[in-house]
């Protein structure tokens, strides 16, 4: 199954199927007008300082459409009205797994040095100074909510009587990345490879998988950073299990300690080496390592989401 979700590109050859592996990038026909406000944005990269927005233009399919910048973690954003009345409102919207449209983001949430209370700050919805918002605020972990890799991040200023303007931002995260969870490893037989005497069962482990996004536009770097992780994880699994002489009673149910990593994939498919940590201390004829499959299936679901619908046909507005 894994193998054919990889071969498709090869198989189809066809921006479709790209698009379906890669981060989604988005573009649109029209580009804010900036006579409401003046929009200055830090990225966050090294390379570069504080500018006034403006969208990346490009030409696709014969028309001229403008793509959101890519703002970073450690960038942050100042909106300043140029005329009164000014209505500000934030959108964000996720782009990958659970995608839907913008939601509003009304508040920033944080911690108080040495206090138990959380502290809420609101996003103005009337303008009449210049408001700067950094953009680790949004990914703070005492928000409801969730500024991830890859999501759209709008600036909506409106005043009444004329047209709305909207500046879109691209998120870019870089830096550590964790996951952690629990489950059942199966072991995965591999031709030519001899992985120890005896049988080897599935595993029950908890797994702690880690990545670092590189800060770096290269492609190719910044899509390994993003979709490959390393994984640890410890266990209890069984070596053999089988009736002794006198029939009384089973051997080997999870009587192996199980400790190994590995590396995953797209965030739901996993290969470890698992190490039976308990023969190091018994003269037992039993499995020493193991090669195993982790799956994480609730996340398959939803990167395979409408795969038939986004691979065969166009979609097009």
């Amino acid at each position: 199954m894994v193998n054919s979700l990889l071969l498709l590109p090869l198989m189809l050859g066809c921006v479709r199927t790209h698009k379906f592996f890669i981060t989604p990038d988005y573009s649109s026909t029209h580009a804010p007008a900036g006579e409401l406000v003046r929009l200055e944005y830090e990225s966050g990269w090294r390379d570069e300082s504080l500018g006034l927005f403006e969208a990346i233009e490009l030409e696709q399919g014969g028309q001229t459409v403008y793509s959101p910048p890519a703002i970073t973690n450690a960038g942050e954003i100042t909106i300043s009205p140029l005329v009164d009345d000014v209505e500000l409102s934030l959108w964000i919207r996720h782009t990958t797994y659970d995608e839907g449209d913008f939601f509003q983001v009304k508040s920033v949430t944080g911690g108080i040095h040495k206090g138990l209370a959380n502290e809420l700050r609101w996003i103005p919805v009337r303008l009449s100074d210049a408001f700067t918002l950094p953009i680790h605020q949004l990914r703070n972990v005492y928000n409801d909510y969730d500024l991830r890799n890859g999501d759209l991040l709008m600036v909506q200023v409106d005043k009444p009587g004329s047209q709305a303007e909207q500046y879109v931002f691209r998120s870019e995260y870089f830096g550590l990345r964790s996951k952690f969870s629990a489950g059942l490893l199966v072991r995965t037989p591999v031709p030519f490879i001899d992985d120890g005497e005896g049988e080897f069962s599935p595993a029950l482990a908890l797994t702690g998988a880690f990545g670092y996004r590189a800060r770096t536009r290269q492609p190719t770097l910044r899509w390994f950073s993003t979709r490959i992780s390393l994984v640890l994880s410890a266990g209890i699994g069984s070596t053999e299990v089988a009736l002794p002489s006198n029939d009384d009673e089973l051997a080997g149910v999870f009587n192996a300690a199980l400790v190994g990593g590995g590396v995953e994939f797209y965030d739901f498919l996993s290969l470890q080496l698992m190490g039976n940590v308990s023969a190091l201390g018994r003269t037992r004829e039993e499995s020493s390592y193991a090669l195993s499959v982790g799956f994480d299936a609730v996340r398959f679901g939803r990167f395979t989401a409408d795969a038939t619908t986004r691979l065969l046909f166009k979609n097009e507005l």
